[in-house]
């Protein structure tokens, strides 16, 4: 990502799992409680593979990329984890986070959908830079961009599966949060 140094200083450490926070800023929210197990597992038969990406905070560290690793080696009892430690800011955390999160499959549209909005108005990038750091395209990052706006009930219900993608899309384009409410409670009553 553009804006982010390549020269700045990492360090290798382990650290407390105690003293890690985690970031407010993790596009990611939901997670499968079996592939943790399994994850877990594989850390408590092989050890850990990759270390964590954190940022000092004082006292302790915040979390900025392997929230599924730590979990899981919560999970199993570990007490420390392998870290790479950095100066990161606000905007390069969040970054940071999106870049690891386009990897996986099991990223929800809404997760993505809020960390481009996050990037879009808390540290005011442009729509096009944003498409370009990620590799999406101007519409993909615009179309999240809409779905960031859907009401409460809807996001409850795209996560749940009771909208579809295309749905939840039409939705979020609805004027007003209790309009969007109101025709999420029509689908709900046919669905």
């Amino acid at each position: 990502m553009d804006s982010i140094t390549t020269e700045a200083v990492e360090t290798s450490l382990s650290v407390a799992l105690a003293d890690i926070v985690e970031s407010p800023s993790n596009p990611r929210r939901r997670y499968n409680d079996a592939s943790l197990a399994e994850l877990g597992e594989d850390i408590r038969a092989h050890g850990q593979l990759q270390p964590v990406r954190v940022r000092p905070l004082h006292p302790g560290f915040e979390l900025v990329i392997g929230s599924r690793r730590l979990r899981a080696m919560e999970l199993v009892g570990c007490e420390r984890i392998d870290a790479i430690v950095r100066e990161y800011t606000d905007r390069e955390v969040l970054e940071v986070q999106i870049s690891e999160n386009a990897q996986r499959e099991d990223v929800h549209p809404l997760e993505e959908a809020d960390a481009y909005t996050a990037l879009h108005q808390v540290h005011k990038v442009p729509v096009d830079e944003i498409a370009a750091q990620t590799g999406r395209s101007v519409q993909h990052v615009t179309a999240r961009l809409a779905l960031a706006r859907l009401c409460p009930e809807g996001r409850e219900a795209y996560f749940s599966g009771l909208l579809t993608h295309g749905a939840a899309l039409a939705v979020s384009r609805m004027p007003r949060p209790d309009l969007q409410a109101e025709l999420v409670g029509e689908v709900s009553r046919w669905g």
